[in-house]
């Protein structure tokens, strides 16, 4: 009887998940998965950030673009436009200098 986790053409193995893959049993197979492996393919999602007064400066959004931050998510209700216009600055001045992965979208 084929194992659950490796019936033919339900999923896709990449090579550095073989061992995991040739297990007998589920949770073998869960415990075998490496998750520090670099992946094969490139992530198809975007971390999005809403970024507020806790998160506006600088150095904070440095590090959440290091932590996976693609998106910049701006709420433009309870805020007046000059105090959005500098965390703008901030998101395009890092967007400038280092990083090349955040999107912007104006809705």
């Amino acid at each position: 009887m084929p194992k659950p986790h490796s019936k033919p053409r339900t999923t896709f193995i990449q090579t550095q998940q073989l061992h995991a893959a040739m297990t007998d049993t589920f949770l073998e197979h869960m415990c075998r998965l490496d998750i520090d492996s670099a992946p094969i393919t490139a992530r198809n999602t975007d971390i999005m950030c809403t970024i507020g007064p806790a998160s506006r400066s600088v150095e904070m959004l440095k590090e959440m673009i290091k932590s996976g931050m693609n998106v910049a998510w701006l709420n433009f209700c309870h805020r007046i436009h000059e105090y959005q216009a500098e965390t703008i600055k901030n998101v395009c001045a890092l967007h400038l200098i280092a990083f090349s992965t955040i999107q912007f979208q104006w809705i």
